[in-house]
């Protein structure tokens, strides 16, 4: 098969992974490079039995989980017939996602593009694979993957086993300056206290009367909450509002009546009333 199909495939390839990566450029991560060994059977068809060899791995991690990588091998297989070995070259590009981490150890699979050389043949077609990745430090982590690769032209497939070191580096990441202005309070419990009674003097005079009155005070229990918990925050604002909203109006309670005579007149306050009185009646008359 023509070398044009295999920039065919990466292009299909890469074309229907952009759609499942999100914002590949906002965001480069670390880079990596490995050096691994290799185990590969064949579709007897393509007179080729299982072969060995080596072949290099490069990583560029566009999120924190997608890395856009590129491998090249080369094995020696046996070959049916009777036939001599052959050379196998095969070159793949593709997306691999880190889909879970356990301590340790993270789960890859990937799919791809992928060509592949054969003395007999020469064919491009679509590759996948599934891996682990040990880490042994920051840097430095075992890497297995199982692959398998499809040829379009031949339409035939064949698999592969995979186990070399992976070396990382780390690249330039986008900064997010992005700043949290939450306010989140101290992890304290949030008391509801009680509100006090209040209390009313009513002073009335002639004659003077003081009136001592007490408004009984809703009777809320207080009630500890943890101020992160949002819910139980919003909770308890609006039961206590819907309580102060549904609590009829308090009895008055008087408790103290307090009533003053007006004090009595002397004898000369009542007669100079009395000769005032008689002055003005007088006056009037004239």
């Amino acid at each position: 098969m023509e070398q044009p199909m295999f920039t065919k495939a990466v292009a299909l390839g890469v074309a229907t992974l952009l759609g499942a990566v999100p914002a590949l450029a906002q965001e480069t991560g670390r880079i990596e490079i490995g050096a691994f060994g290799s185990h590969a059977f064949f579709d007897r068809r393509l007179t080729l039995n299982t072969g060995d060899g080596a072949g290099a791995h490069l990583g560029y991690y566009v999120t924190p989980k997608w890395a856009l990588e590129f491998d090249g091998s080369g094995l020696t297989s046996s070959r049916t017939l009777g036939l001599p070995d052959a050379n196998v070259r095969r070159l793949a590009a593709g997306f691999t996602f880190t889909s879970a981490v356990r301590h340790r150890v993270s789960f890859l699979w990937g799919i791809g593009a992928a060509d592949t050389k054969a003395p007999t043949f020469h064919d491009a077609g679509f590759n996948s694979l599934l891996g682990a990745k040990v880490r042994f430090s920051p840097s430095t982590s075992l890497r297995i993957d199982r692959g398998w690769t499809y040829m379009m032209g031949e339409k035939r497939s064949y698999g592969s086993w995979g186990a070399g070191l992976v070396i990382a580096r780390r690249g330039h990441r986008t900064v997010d300056n992005t700043v949290d202005a939450t306010f989140y309070p101290p992890a304290a419990e949030i008391m509801v206290t009680p509100v006090p009674n209040v209390v009313i003097t009513t002073v009335t005079p002639d004659p003077v009367t003081v009136v001592t009155t007490v408004l009984p005070a809703p009777d809320i229990t207080p009630r500890p909450i943890d101020p992160n918990d949002l819910e139980a925050v919003e909770a308890l604002r609006i039961s206590d509002s819907t309580a102060a909203a549904n609590l009829p109006a308090p009895e008055p309670v008087v408790v103290a009546v307090t009533v003053a005579e007006p004090a009595p007149m002397s004898s000369a306050a009542a007669l100079a009333i009395m000769t005032e009185r008689v002055r003005f009646a007088y006056d009037m008359s004239i």
